[in-house]
């Protein structure tokens, strides 16, 4: 099982107890990455002569699934807050304007 961190930094890792096999059940302990959970992986790890063998197993009701797609949504959040606020900066800099105007006339 890896944990992916949020912030894009080290997933960390945990293995499969030795003796939880025979049952069929597989529990790992693995500590949540710097940032926090990002992701979710869950496969089984190996490798053979003609390279790397590591499987990954799709998750169903995936929480991150959601959020892996929306990663621009924060950015688009606070883009529009920032042009939010520079339309406000502008209005308020053309009303002080009429305003100084309409004084000196």
């Amino acid at each position: 099982m890896r944990l992916l961190s949020a912030w894009g930094g080290r997933p960390t890792v945990g293995f499969a107890t030795p003796d939880a096999h025979p049952q069929g059940r597989y529990d790992a302990r693995v500590a949540v990455p710097e940032g926090g959970i990002g992701g979710v992986q869950i496969g089984l790890g190996g490798a053979s002569d003609v390279g790397g063998g590591d499987t990954l197993f799709p998750l169903e009701n995936d929480p991150f699934a959601a959020v892996g797609r929306g990663v621009d949504k924060p950015v688009a959040a606070w883009l529009a807050l920032a042009g939010g606020l520079a339309l406000l900066g502008v209005l308020g800099v053309v009303l002080w304007r009429a305003r100084w105007r309409t004084a000196a006339s």
